[in-house]
């Protein structure tokens, strides 16, 4: 690279003369090194977008004692804007000037930003700006609901447009645009007017004047189908065209939501479209907007949503609410207003646990405590809990256990939150003459009350007790829970496991839960499991609990000589971490007794929280629900669980299993872990039993639980399962 340039020197006319010559000498100085790179010209033009703007941007290079210095290589770069550049790469000539080709800017009106650089420069890269404006007015653009203009693309717009038969269509916007879709401002005619080709049943608003390049309109349109309308402006003779989906009429949206949800949890709510003729609206490409009475902080709705051809009109939404209480959600057609919907959501704070050291018994139609007389078939009856047996005011949910005496006839019962003389869930079934209990986990009416309604024959009558052992409140004061990931037996006394011998009649005994392989922490206050009586000499009932006592006033599990049967339960530790078991019965009997434990509480905040909800059924194999087809012996199913009334951030949940139809007794096991042999069992029947048990149960990764018919090769069964409730951290 040569850095050169020319001086003519004069030497002083002194010197000339005293050497006795009249000389005329050239000398040529180089230039140093490259220093400094600097715009020469180009720089702040405006041009058409799409086209070259009149000056090709130069930039100039000098050395460090700014004399130019040529055969400097500098690279041109398109920054911002879009555009093309011819010649980016060049030298610098002999004034230091380096000229790019040309620079065409980008189609999109706006900014434009160029770059010269030269490695090792100071002021490199150099930066040239340049404005794109709007060309000539070459056609307009038709614009429908769902379309955004988007200048410099090659169609000029983004979105999917969508309007509905017979119902207002707005806006449809008109432009006055360049070749490139940029909006023409400068432009005013005194109308421009619509039309469509397609539809012979379409109609505007009067001709519109345009203002700053735009006029805008409201249509109706007659037909279904794409439907293509052509804008046209007389003063300038320019047109254009725009094709637009027109669905069916909307008729109505429906939000479905859950009746229940934990404040600050997710849950999902569906919209859906019907036509005016009640039938969904497949073809529906409205934008719904979300709107709830909830407006506290952490609400968090979704955000305006454009119907598409996937959706089939309907579409599933993710809510988050926060303000505990009656809330709505609700979902408005933004073409018409007129056309929203709302649902109901009862917003409940998640409650943490309070077990109580004593069990409570709160019902007992046989002493008409907490209802006067017997229970009729079919017909709903309350208590009230909230005050009795050690249950606070406020509180959400409780556990216990709930036992059936005295029926005429055999069915179900359902407890729960809702008054129903015809339940869509039940919580213990039985057949005439049995004393059969049932523990769970019982969601609370708002006002702390239950209702309990016999499932059977009109006329028909039966007893009912119910046994509480906890409470759940909506606050962080109390216990949270952590469910194992795979159940625990902590107690067999067939193999010694918990205790070495059999339980004698009446003769308390105790067994450790805590500290036992590391399983269940010295901290915990109450653990969840599975109870189960195994070789009982006589029947009656069993305690099992946190008092040592040989005369318990409740029970745990009630049955008859010869059953294998269990019960699930939530109850307290004592202070040491044991658990006391009682064998109600004439003095002299025996039996075994097992125990799985499936997790426990802590006094802290490291566990989760609980969320009582309206029980719901999530399995049923009769109807193919949750699972096609009923279950095979030793074969695991799975049955996902959270994605409807529980949402993904559950970690376990609360209910009642049923089987029904087996063609051969022994076990089911539900739960976390998928085994085609589990070493734990949820529940035990006997051939041709209508059979229900409570539990709590954490859920696998996913929300999953996978439920194990335990029997021989080739059996069957149906099953049935009804959430109560779900636990969130």
């Amino acid at each position: 690279m040569a850095f050169a340039s020319s001086r003519f020197v004069r030497v002083g006319a002194a010197l000339l003369l005293s050497l006795g010559m009249t000389v005329g000498l050239a000398s040529t100085v180089v230039a140093g090194p490259p220093a400094t790179i600097s715009v020469s010209a180009g720089n702040g033009q405006s041009a058409y977008a799409g086209t070259a703007v009149a000056i090709a941007p130069s930039v100039l290079v000098e050395d460090a004692s700014s004399a130019p210095v040529s055969g400097v290589s500098v690279t041109f770069a398109v920054a911002t804007g879009g555009g093309s550049l011819t010649g980016a790469t060049t030298t610098t000539n002999s004034s230091g000037i380096a000229t790019v080709g040309s620079w065409t800017l980008g189609t999109a009106a706006g900014p434009n930003t160029l770059t010269a650089t030269s490695a090792g420069l100071t002021g490199s890269p150099a930066t040239f700006t340049a404005t794109g404006t709007p060309g000539t007015a070459t056609k307009l653009q038709v614009l429908f609901p769902g379309q955004t203009a988007a200048p410099g693309t090659t169609l000029g717009y983004t979105g999917s447009p969508a309007c509905s038969v017979g119902v207002m269509c707005y806006p449809v916007t008109v432009n006055v645009v360049d070749l490139y879709w940029n909006v023409v401002t400068t432009e005013s005619a005194s109308s421009v007017k619509l039309a469509s080709s397609t539809d012979s049943l379409f109609s505007s608003n009067s001709p519109q004047p345009e203002a700053g390049g735009v006029s805008t309109f409201a249509a109706i349109f007659g037909t279904v189908g794409n439907q293509t309308v052509t804008a046209t402006d007389t003063t300038h003779s320019l047109s254009g065209t725009g094709v637009v989906a027109v669905s069916a009429a909307l008729g109505s949206l429906v939000v479905t939501a859950p009746s229940s949800a934990a404040a600050g949890a997710p849950f999902n709510v569906t919209v859906t479209a019907y036509g005016t003729n009640s039938a969904v609206l497949t073809s529906y490409r409205g934008t719904v907007h979300f709107t709830s009475t909830d407006i506290a902080a952490g609400v968090v709705l979704p955000v305006n949503y454009a119907f598409t051809s996937v959706d089939n009109g309907a579409h599933v939404f993710s809510v988050t609410l926060q303000t505990a209480g009656s809330q709505t959600v609700t979902a408005t057609d933004l073409a018409s207003s007129i056309y929203d919907a709302s649902s109901a959501i009862f917003v409940t704070t998640a409650s943490t646990y309070y077990p109580l050291a004593t069990p409570a018994r709160v019902l007992d139609t046989r002493i008409n405590q907490g209802i006067t007389g017997k229970l009729s078939a079919n017909t709903p009856a309350s208590f009230q809990v909230w005050g009795n047996g050690g249950v606070p005011s406020g509180a959400s949910a409780v556990t216990g256990n709930v036992t059936v005496v005295n029926e005429t006839n055999g069915w179900a019962v359902y407890l729960g939150p809702v008054s129903t003389s015809s339940p869509s869930t039940s919580n213990i079934n039985f057949t005439a003459g049995q004393i059969i209990g049932n523990g769970g986990t019982v969601p609370l009416t708002s006002t702390g009350y239950l209702y309990a309604t016999y499932m059977s024959t009109a006329g028909n009558t039966t007893d009912l007790v119910f046994d509480i052992t906890g409470y759940y409140m909506p606050n962080t004061a109390g216990a949270t829970y952590h469910p194992l990931a795979t159940p625990w037996r902590a107690l067999d006394t067939r193999n010694g496991t918990g205790l070495s011998a059999k339980l004698t009649a009446n003769a308390p005994v105790s067994f450790q839960v805590t500290g036992v392989g590391s399983i269940v922490p010295s901290n915990a206050t109450a653990v969840t499991g599975n109870v189960t009586v195994v070789n009982e000499t006589a029947g009656w009932a069993v305690y099992l609990g946190p008092v040592y006592t040989a005369y318990p006033t409740t029970s745990t599990i009630n049955f008859t000589a010869g059953q294998i049967t269990g019960n699930g339960l939530t109850v307290a530790l004592n202070t040491s971490g044991t658990l006391y078991a009682t064998y109600m019965s004439t003095s002299g009997n025996t039996t075994d007794l097992v125990f799985d434990v499936t997790g426990y509480y802590t006094p802290d905040t490291t566990g989760a929280r609980y969320v009582p909800i309206t029980p719901t059924r999530l399995l049923d194999t009769r109807i193919n629900l949750g699972i096609i087809g009923k279950l095979s012996a030793n074969t695991p199913a799975t049955l996902q669980v959270t994605g409807g009334v529980v949402p993904s951030v559950a970690n376990a949940v609360t209910g009642n299993v049923t089987v029904v139809n087996e063609t051969a007794g022994w076990a089911v096991f539900l739960g976390p872990a998928y085994s085609a042999t589990p070493a734990t069992s949820t529940i035990n029947f006997t051939t041709g039993q209508v059979k229900g048990n409570g539990l709590t149960v954490g859920l696998a990764s996913g929300g999953y639980l996978y439920p194990t018919y335990m029997s021989t090769s080739g059996n069957t069964t149906d099953l049935v399962f009804d959430v109560t409730g779900y636990f969130v951290h």
